[in-house]
């Protein structure tokens, strides 16, 4: 596999405070089933312990670091009923999710064992 056909992406998620804890839940699940899939390298969730002015009242920060073996492995992916429910809970009433910025990366040094 080189390191060009490989899918990386760093999710930053901006999740109101009282939604966390369902978040966490459903963010759990999607990051263990994702480990299980052939095609995911890395599905880390990492949360913000150092605000910054300006990041928003009453909510979390969040950070996703997703890598696939290629963009097929990323597609097959999105159809899981992990993902899905990941999806499900981004349409809540809540509107649990203030904001997400997600920047699509290539490898420039590295592996991934």
């Amino acid at each position: 596999m080189s390191k060009m056909e490989m899918c990386t992406v760093f999710v930053t998620l901006k999740i109101k405070k009282e939604c966390v804890e369902d978040f966490l839940k459903v963010m759990e699940t999607d990051m263990i089933e994702s480990r299980k899939e052939a095609g995911c390298l890395r599905f880390d969730v990492l949360r913000q312990d150092d605000p910054k002015p300006g990041d928003g009242e009453g909510v979390e920060i969040f950070n996703l670091f997703e890598m696939y073996t290629n963009a097929e492995a990323m597609a097959v992916h999105k159809t899981l009923p992990h993902y899905l429910a990941w999806a499900e809970f981004k349409k809540d009433p809540r509107a649990p999710v203030v904001q997400q910025d997600v920047v699509k990366m290539m490898t420039a040094f590295g592996e991934s064992k």
